[in-house]
């Protein structure tokens, strides 16, 4: 799994979180955990993730996670 893919992933996880805590109702569709979310979804997420590392908006920090 790329960097990106990573970011993308537990960005997803932790919005999902949140999203929730603040009373948000996600698509009942995109509320899952990311392996069950559409490809589609996943490859946007990852995409716009690895545009900004190439940008270096962002970058990955240290984690277990990359």
């Amino acid at each position: 799994m790329s960097a990106a893919e990573e970011i993308a992933k537990e960005f997803h996880r932790v919005y999902e979180l949140h999203a929730k805590v603040m009373g948000y109702a996600t698509r009942k569709e995109t509320a899952v955990p990311w392996e069950d979310l559409p490809e589609i979804n996943r490859s946007l997420m990852t995409s716009v993730v690895d545009d900004l590392l190439l940008r270096q908006v962002i970058a990955p920090g240290r984690s277990s996670l990359v």
